[in-house]
């Protein structure tokens, strides 16, 4: 005679080659999907909340996911409510990236944080906090070096399912490091050539912070999917503009060569970044010419 199963709720935080590990309360269950969710085509990723069977045995069985909040794609990661975005002297920041991952973000209706790390390398790193001044965009300087505002950055993640995001080499790891020593996640030096670093994280994992919160460690996470932004809802993504939106002299305005134009008049009175508006410009060009492919 078979012993009673348990079904109880978790969420996941390792996927690896179809298996499952599960956090419930303050510990973990390895798992295996039930069979009939791969029939429908539905895959558990990390960050699902999901509906477990727990067998006599100790195994486990997922046997439904629950409703997501939000999916990102590349690498998948389920029901995150903020981003942090990662920039440092030491790859030379790619600020058109960064402000394709924060449109991408607010697309997806994230909260975005912005962090200046190494700040210990270069006397004017903190200088590129001014590029988000106006943003409203929380910043933060830090140092692991120094240990420089680590403790502020850990205390806004408490509570939330944050995901760590920028160029490769910008130093994610080793904040990783610094708020769960025991991981001990390999670094790379960058690449002295050719001015970046080498991914280092190889699966996608939700780690358990010690003050609370969890925090995704990720592949190559520096890009999101803007296929869905639709390119007269682009400045709506950038929080600088939105005061101004709906003040142009003409509906529908692009903010690009349109007179009386009040996001333009916004970037001469210097509130809004000449860099942060080039890069608008360049991603609604982007999106315009997607928009082509798709109804041509």
């Amino acid at each position: 005679m078979k012993g009673k199963c348990l079904m109880t709720n978790g969420r996941i935080i390792n996927s690896i080659a179809g298996t499952y590990t599960v956090l419930i309360d303050n510990n973990t269950i390895v798992c295996k999907p039930r069979g009939r969710l791969r029939l429908k085509g539905s895959s558990p990723v990390t960050g699902d909340l999901v509906e477990i069977t727990i067998e006599s045995d100790g195994s486990g069985v997922i046997e439904r996911i629950l409703p997501r909040t939000n999916l990102l794609i590349r690498p998948t990661i389920a029901n995150t409510d903020q981003i942090i975005v990662v920039v440092a002297p030491n790859p030379k920041p790619n600020f058109l990236l960064i402000d394709k991952i924060l449109t991408a973000a607010e697309n997806h209706e994230l909260k975005c944080i912005v962090v200046v790390n190494k700040t210990d390398l270069a006397d004017d790193a903190k200088e590129y906090l001014r590029y988000y001044k106006n943003t409203k965009y929380p910043t933060f300087a830090v140092s692991v070096h120094n240990s420089e505002g680590l403790n502020e950055l850990e205390e806004v993640c408490k509570g939330h399912i944050s995901v760590l995001a920028g160029q490769s080499g910008v130093g994610k790891s080793s904040i990783i490091n610094y708020f769960c020593p025991n991981l001990n996640l390999i670094t790379q030096e960058i690449n002295s050539k050719k001015g970046f670093g080498r991914h280092t994280t190889r699966t996608v994992s939700l780690l358990t912070l010690p003050g609370g919160g969890l925090l995704a460690d990720t592949p190559g996470f520096n890009r999101f999917d803007m296929s869905d932004i639709a390119s007269n809802r682009l400045a709506a993504h950038f929080p600088e503009m939105i005061d101004f939106l709906g003040q142009c002299k003409y509906k529908g305005c692009l903010h690009e060569k349109e007179p009386g134009c009040a996001v333009k008049q916004a970037l001469q009175d210097e509130i809004i970044h000449p860099q942060r508006y080039n890069n608008y410009l360049t991603i609604l060009a982007e999106l315009k010419e997607n928009e082509k492919g798709k109804y041509s």
